[in-house]
């Protein structure tokens, strides 16, 4: 196996040990008032990771990416005294680096500049990056070190220290009126700065020349900047951060540093983002951020409308008929296939396989913790309780028959089954013991727990939405269809229930026979009243699959009529589809709501019984983007 999921355990143990010698508590996945934390995201928004967060700082801010791009230098902000920290991308190995803030890495990463307290002010000091060796260089402080290494900017006021030859020159001289310095940052050929100042009672993006002699500076924009700023490493775009005062909150922005177009707002945003960072690939943007979504919590899409824009195919070699998502979105578990009867764990980010478990587990899910996963087994009569690191059998669930879909509770205390002996399970995940038992008068073929654990939806061939008190398997309500519902998914305030239908199966479930029906439509219901709100119509074949998108906005749906849809869930509008050769199986939503996973990749035909093969469609992961994307012109 390679290494990732193997030293996740060890990585931990590392993590909690340090945790105890700086006195610091980590933060649990389940605490409702997160402090700030450093995130890392695509520059176009998508595929949001948490990297780190710590219960006792107030905040964490400035990261700065390490020039191999493996590590994050950052600060972490009363109400103790700050200090300088350091950690993988991947949010394992934290590390002190002592008291101080903004740091910064020199070209060769064998040293951290930062800004430290002194008796006078602050000042700018530097020490090598295992923490020691710390000597002040002037006063000051925001220091950025040049890409060459022999010059280090240094705000209040702005100016160049020359690391070669010593001594120190102004960036800008009083014919210029810059009252402060925000923030700066070089071009990634060290010939320039831009630098957020506030002059003349307003708050500029400045480009300078950083060499001799230094020229009066262009203005580049205008606007509530707040002096996090970053500039790209092929030099095209600068990332900075703006106040909108509507949202009372700031976002994250991208410009052109020698056009004049407005800065253009990275979609997808939630919670107040600031200190933007670009990784040495310029493929992703680290930032520290009050959004809430330590845990895969919901976030919310930007604006109406989206696309569906392939990002890479995975071929499992067989047809995939589940997949899931871990809590943070980098890894997928994917559901064993007839031919190979193995299961995987891919990693998105780096688009290799860590771990592959010889079970022939069809239907699949991970617990929201991340450190389980459960599988139905290919005509097996028991659900098997896995450790995701390794892949080993933990404890066993005994349903009695073929079990064709599995769900853990938003606590991940229990797990539900869905068998085709017409009845549901709840057990305890702890122990493995059967919680209770829901008879129905046909098979089920989903089940899904609400945001809150309370209730089991299931979908039943007896053309019924069945939705039951988790806890003591009490019917509480049915919502009819003209066809068996094939699939089911609560919104994630619990308020809607969006599910799919499909033909009446015959025989075996492994041997996909399926009834052709009169009804294939997504319906979108009232939890509380079980009356209809919505009905989204286009499929012409069984929907396998329905998600609704963290923020509740749109709905994705998975069918046998080889297409995969994204539908706006308050209009019933298609917002895209994508098509293909073979059936789509299962459609499931990133955490933060901005991919999308499809799996499938086969076909059956009916009156031949022969399998046809879509090895491009076997695992899919798309991203949501905007049709026809402007600039958005920041807040003033």
């Amino acid at each position: 196996m390679k290494p990732g999921l193997a030293t996740h355990d060890r990585a931990m143990v590392v993590a909690v040990g340090l945790f105890v010698l700086l006195g610091l508590k980590p933060l649990r996945a389940d605490d409702s008032e997160a402090p700030r934390a450093i995130f890392v995201m695509q520059p176009d928004g998508s595929a949001v990771r948490r990297v780190v967060f710590i219960e006792n700082f107030r905040w964490l801010a400035a990261p700065r990416w390490s020039h191999d791009g493996k590590r994050l230098a950052f600060a972490a902000l009363g109400p103790k005294p700050s200090r300088c920290l350091m950690v993988d991308v991947s949010g394992r190995n934290l590390s002190d680096l002592g008291l101080g803030k903004r740091p910064d890495w020199s070209p060769d990463d064998k040293q951290i500049i930062f800004e430290a307290a002194g008796d006078h002010g602050a000042t700018v000091s530097v020490q090598n990056a295992d923490g020691k060796g710390s000597s002040a260089l002037v006063t000051g402080g925001g220091p950025r070190w040049s890409p060459d290494g022999s010059q280090i900017a240094v705000l209040r006021p702005l100016r160049i220290l020359d690391m070669v030859q010593g001594g120190e020159r102004p960036v800008f001289d009083e014919t210029d009126r810059v009252a402060e310095t925000l923030g700066a940052a070089w071009s990634p050929d060290g010939q320039r700065l831009a630098a957020v100042v506030r002059r003349n009672t307003a708050t500029e993006l400045l480009i300078v020349a950083a060499s001799e002699p230094i020229t009066a500076p262009r203005v580049r924009w205008q606007g509530a900047l707040d002096g996090g700023i970053d500039w790209s490493p092929d030099g095209r775009r600068i990332a900075v951060s703006i106040r909108d005062h509507q949202l009372a909150a700031r976002r994250l922005y991208l410009l052109d540093p020698d056009g004049t177009d407005p800065p253009a707002l990275i979609l997808g945003q939630q919670g107040d983002n600031c200190e933007p960072a670009w990784s040495p690939d310029g493929g992703h943007l680290a930032f520290a951020s009050s959004r809430s979504d330590a845990a895969g919590a919901s976030l919310a899409m930007a604006a109406p409308g989206g696309r569906l824009e392939l990002v890479r195919t995975h071929d499992k070699g067989g047809t995939v008929f589940s997949a899931a998502f871990s809590p943070d979105s980098r890894l997928a578990f994917l559901g064993g296939d007839v031919a190979h009867r193995e299961m995987q764990v891919w990693d998105l980010m780096k688009d290799e396989v860590l771990l592959n478990i010889k079970m022939p587990g069809i239907f699949v899910a991970i617990s929201p913790d991340g450190l389980r996963a459960a599988c139905a087994e290919l005509a097996g009569n028991d659900v098997q309780l896995l450790n995701l690191d390794h892949g080993t059998v933990i404890r066993s669930f005994a349903h009695g028959a073929q079990v064709i879909f599995v769900q853990f509770s938003p606590d991940g205390s229990r797990l539900a089954s869905a068998g085709v002996d017409n009845t549901a399970c709840v057990f305890d995940a702890a122990t493995g013991a059967e919680l209770t038992r829901m008879a129905h008068e046909g098979a089920v073929k989903q089940v899904a727990f609400s945001p809150d654990g309370k209730l089991l939806a299931t979908a039943c061939g007896d053309k019924k939405v069945h939705l039951w008190n988790a806890t003591t398997g009490k019917l509480i309500r049915q919502l009819e269809h003209p066809a068996a519902p094939w699939s089911i998914a609560f919104s994630a305030d619990g308020r809607r229930l969006a599910s799919g239908t499909g033909g009446e199966q015959i025989g075996r479930w492994s041997d996909f026979d399926v009834q052709p029906a009169t009804d294939y439509a997504v319906r979108i219901w009232d939890v509380e009243t079980g009356n209809l709100a919505l009905q989204l119509t286009g499929h012409t074949d069984s929907i396998a699959s329905v998600a609704f998108a963290p923020d509740g906005k749109r709905i994705v749906s998975a069918s046998l009529d080889r297409s995969l849809r994204l539908w706006d869930a308050q209009s019933g509008e298609e917002l895209s589809r994508v098509a293909g050769k073979g059936w789509v199986t299962r459609s499931i939503f990133s955490s933060d709501g901005t991919l999308v996973l499809a799996t499938g990749g086969a076909e059956k035909n009916m009156q031949t019984n022969r399998w046809y093969e879509a090895p491009n469609e076997r695992v899919r992961l798309f991203k949501i983007t905007q049709p026809g994307a402007r600039p958005v012109k920041a807040s003033p």
